[in-house]
């Protein structure tokens, strides 16, 4: 019985996470928009258009159903597009920021540090979550089992 239990929770855990697909872990590259910088901030793009952007993040991540477990290399600021939640994440376009820039919108939006950090959930939300499920699925696989062998019996 509690490895049926266990299947419905694990079942669920995988249908319900927004996870890209039903995978059990992903890695990759991942952007992260840490401040949203004002209208008339704008930069020449190669084509030389102009184009407003807000301020990001990119770094590597491991997840598993969605939650994400690891963040490693989150050391770049890098300007994103307006419409980046939109895109596929393998499309999303980012520009490098110099340094010069980053101290210009630095005196724009007041602190930010030299090192860029993660939102909470990003750090260590998926930890959280992640731990205590894991816990909880060992227990149920490998835990006693005398309900099992009791059912059995009769």
């Amino acid at each position: 019985m509690k490895k049926y239990i266990a299947l419905i929770v694990f079942s669920m855990v995988v249908l319900s996470c927004n996870a890209r697909g039903f995978f059990f872990f992903s890695t990759g590259t991942e952007v992260y928009q840490v401040k949203e910088l004002p209208d008339n901030y704008k930069i020449q793009t190669a084509d030389n258009g102009e184009i407003h952007v807000n301020l990001g993040v990119i770094y590597k991540e491991f997840s598993i159903f969605g939650l994400p477990v690891w963040n490693w290399e989150v050391d770049k600021y890098v300007y994103l597009p307006d419409n980046y939640e939109s895109l596929d994440s393998d499309n999303i376009v980012y520009y490098k920021v110099e340094y010069g820039d980053f101290l210009k919108i630095k005196q724009i939006v007041g602190h930010l540090p030299e090192k860029p950090e993660l939102s909470f959930w990003r750090s260590y939300g998926g930890k959280i979550i992640f731990v205590p499920l894991l816990l909880f699925l060992l227990l149920i696989f490998f835990g006693s089992g005398g309900e099992d062998k009791e059912e059995s019996k009769q």
